[in-house]
């Protein structure tokens, strides 16, 4: 029964992700924000990055609507500054609930946890904060596993704190201008 409900979770994020992306390739990013209107979508891309950060099933999400929010006319700078700072918000939430809730963790996260966590501990205070920045800042990948890591290796808030919100205005503002890039090539 469970198995049943995990597959059709899957399925409808697959079903939402694939409806948004035949929305967007029918009618276009320019009438998207043209619907929505540029004020709009400055706030959907903070809400949706603070709802859904880029963890691992949402960040697809979140990269599209900002690349075409911005292709679509949205300026990339704005974009950058809301979804970075609702990236960092998610984080932080994250952070905190992996912090206080990093004893419950289900089997399949402990061992990347663990080979994360112990790598970490391998690299000098500036490499692991020099990662952290990369990971957050430069990589697709979900921010929610390194989250977890850094609440189980025992680091402090204030000390990922400014790169987590570097990293958030980074990645957001580096995909909206990524899209507009590629977007006038064709």
């Amino acid at each position: 029964m469970r198995r049943a409900r995990g597959w059709a979770a899957v399925a409808a994020i697959v079903l939402i992700l694939a409806g948004a992306s035949a929305g967007i390739a029918l009618l276009g990013p320019e009438a998207i924000v043209a619907r929505i209107g540029v004020t709009n979508a400055y706030l959907s891309v903070f809400l949706l990055a603070v709802i859904g950060g880029l963890s691992t099933l949402t960040s697809t999400s979140l990269f599209t609507a900002i690349a075409t929010f911005s292709v679509g006319g949205a300026h990339p700078i704005l974009l950058g500054l809301f979804a970075g700072t609702g990236i960092f918000i998610s984080d932080t939430v994250f952070f905190h609930a992996a912090r206080y809730g990093k004893t419950s963790l289900p089997a399949h996260w402990e061992q990347r946890v663990a080979g994360i966590f112990s790598w970490l501990h391998t690299l000098p205070r500036w490499g692991a904060m020099a990662l952290i920045l990369a990971w957050v800042g430069f990589s697709p990948l979900p921010n929610d596993v390194l989250m977890v890591a850094l609440a189980a290796a025992g680091y402090r808030y204030a000390q990922v704190a400014p790169l987590l919100l570097a990293g958030g205005l980074c990645i957001a503002t580096l995909i909206a201008y990524l899209a507009r890039a590629g977007a006038s090539i064709f």
